[in-house]
């Protein structure tokens, strides 16, 4: 198996017609390529010489092993092993933007800011993000902001117009909307409700706490 940066050779000369051949048969290898090299074959005598050094000799014969192989018959695979470790590196990549947005939810976030924690354009982000996650990047935004400011309406006492501003909302007004838009109800109604049931399960776990002593 070999792994080396393609662009460190430079773009004008992998989109040479010189380099054509290679540079299509690197593609294919995307998904495996399998070759069967006899032993006395002379591409046996590059990979021999391969060696993980800065020489530049090592260079040449690079080369001389892609125009080799380039011109060898493989097999294209699906190479399971090659999938794992894409799929880390996109999951890794998904946990560091979904941490970030939770760590800043307060903050005026936006595609450019979170892209820029992938070093990605901004349209790159957006389809990688909707690819990953099933929802624009502004949908899971919202979303988020509002389940937090939910968690804030059962354990704290701050005010409606506190808890928006914590969560990232601009105004109360573009809080009570998004909020009902996600949870179907206002924010006072969901406090309200959630209170109520808080009240009723203190009260029932008192009542049963009394019988209980008085069965004792």
């Amino acid at each position: 198996m070999l792994h080396f940066r393609l662009n460190a050779l430079g773009q004008t000369f992998i989109d040479s017609v010189q380099f054509s051949d290679i540079k299509l048969m690197l593609e294919n290898a995307r998904n495996g390529s399998l070759f069967n090299i006899d032993a006395d074959s002379y591409v046996n005598i590059y990979l021999k010489a391969v060696n993980n050094t800065y020489e530049f000799s090592q260079v040449l014969n690079l080369l001389s092993l892609l125009e080799a192989l380039s011109k060898q018959t493989h097999t294209c695979l699906t190479d399971y092993n090659f999938d794992i470790v894409n799929s880390q590196r996109i999951e890794d990549k998904v946990r560091i933007v979904l941490k970030y947005i939770a760590d800043n939810l307060a903050e005026p976030l936006s595609v450019t800011m979170v892209a820029d924690q992938l070093y990605m354009a901004d349209s790159t982000f957006s389809r990688f993000f909707h690819a990953n996650l099933g929802v624009t990047f502004r949908q899971y935004l919202i979303e988020q902001r509002v389940r937090q400011a939910a968690r804030y309406l059962v354990t704290t006492d701050w005010s409606i117009a506190r808890i928006g501003a914590e969560v990232g909302f601009s105004s109360l007004s573009n809080f009570n909307a998004k909020f009902k838009s996600v949870i179907r109800v206002t924010p006072r109604e969901y406090r309200a409700s959630h209170l109520n049931k808080h009240h009723y399960l203190a009260t029932h776990r008192s009542v049963v706490g009394q019988l209980q002593n008085q069965l004792a």
